[in-house]
């Protein structure tokens, strides 16, 4: 393996000076690879105490030495990713940084050396230190910690921002220790911070603008109900009602916006029940006389179409309550609502006296019908009224997405 000069060298230098000689050679084997190796040769005597030979021990540190060169060029590797990083990167043992990056030095304000003074912990905001210390600790015992979390921070200069953190543990020095890098998300906060504060303030505008309007369109009803009062014609004062509880259908929308956490959407059995219950009232008709069933699931309708349905139901149920139980007569009103393959439906019926015999519901001029089919044209739905033995029935549907 040697060449043999250069192993005679070294074995007439171990004869002339007896001891023991240790060193390293690289060198290629039979085997026509190159591999590197541990010489220590000691010489040995015969019976009358004179330099006999030598004897040598061979070992084979191949294996080791790629180890090392490849550890070495990892840690080159590391050494410029880290030095180069935007992302502070740092190593702690027990309550001290052993290394810090450029990037940490400019995130904290502290020089390398303040650093390397601190305890790990001391940078943390008071809130937060001894969660961090705690979770350190932990990760650097080998104790299950999370890998990522958000703390806050203070700078040297006494600025305080946010950090995620992610970190792990890893052997540093032949000790345990702990790898993390901190990436600020100060602005990120601070714009999270301003856009909870903006929705806030627009749920509490949205809110008053709902109260507004529930309370513009009451005071419309309210004037429509005090003109009712000194109409002497019964007809116009039917029509002023009529259109006081179109109006209240429209107010009853913003009043559920108002009393709710969602301001897109309405609960339609909710809304049937309160808009019933405002008719019923209306007209006054007692429950004992006439029963009310809804059957409307969880469905919910954005606002715009709330308002159309609301005033179709308002229609619908009028109709019933004005022209279904002449002379005191008792009975049910029915509303179900259904949403199918993409459809919605409503079914409104009524156990009273019915239609009279041939009367057709798509030419009749009234307003409240006519009102009717122009909703449902503006739904994108179809109307329809059935044909049953004793009372009435009509059926809405429309699809649940608005077409573009």
């Amino acid at each position: 393996m040697e060449r043999a000069d250069k192993r005679y060298e070294a074995d007439s230098a171990l004869l002339c000076h007896p001891g023991v000689q240790i060193y390293e050679v690289s060198g290629r084997c039979n085997d026509g690879e190159s591999h590197d190796v541990i010489f220590t040769k000691a010489t040995f005597v015969d019976a009358d105490n004179r330099v006999a030979g030598i004897v040598s021990a061979i070992i084979d540190i191949t294996e080791r030495k790629r180890a090392e060169t490849a550890l070495k060029e990892s840690e080159e590797k590391f050494r410029v990713l880290a030095e180069t990083a935007p992302t502070a990167i740092v190593v702690f043992q027990d309550e001290h940084f052993v290394y810090v990056n450029p990037s940490a030095v400019r995130l904290f304000g502290y020089s390398e050396a303040e650093l390397m003074e601190l305890k790990s912990w001391d940078w943390v905001h008071p809130e937060y230190r001894t969660v961090a210390m705690e979770r350190g600790m932990a990760r650097q015992q080998g104790e299950s910690a999370p890998n990522q979390y958000e703390l806050k921070f203070v700078k040297k200069s006494g600025e305080e921002g946010w950090l995620i953190i992610s970190a792990g543990r890893i052997e540093y020095g032949g000790k345990p220790g702990a790898i993390a890098t901190f990436v600020d998300i100060t602005e990120a906060k601070d714009a999270e911070e301003r856009t909870k504060v903006a929705l806030a303030e627009k749920i509490i505008l949205l809110k008053e603008v709902h109260h507004r309007v529930k309370n513009n369109m009451q005071i419309i009803s309210s004037l429509l109900d005090l003109q009712a009062d000194f109409v002497p014609d019964d007809y116009a004062r039917n029509c002023l009602r009529e259109s006081q509880n179109r109006i209240r259908s429209m107010a009853l929308i913003h009043e559920r916006l108002y009393q709710s956490e969602n301001f897109s959407a309405i609960d339609v059995g909710e809304y049937i029940r309160d808009l019933s219950q405002f008719l019923f009232n209306s007209y006054g008709v007692e429950p004992e006389r006439i029963s009310l069933n809804i059957q409307a699931g969880n469905i919910c309708l954005e606002i715009n179409r709330a308002v159309s349905c609301g005033l179709i139901i308002n229609e619908l149920i009028s109709n019933s309550l004005k022209h279904g139980f002449p002379d005191g007569r008792s009975g049910e009103i029915s509303v179900r609502v259904s949403n199918e393959n993409g459809w919605i439906t409503f079914v409104v019926d009524d156990t009273g006296i019915g239609v009279p015999v041939g009367l057709d519901f798509s030419k009749t001029e009234t307003l409240g019908l006519q009102l009717v089919r122009l909703l449902v044209k503006q739904l994108g739905g179809r109307i329809s009224f059935e044909e049953q033995q004793t009372g009435f029935a009509a059926s809405i549907s429309f699809p649940e997405q608005v077409s573009p």
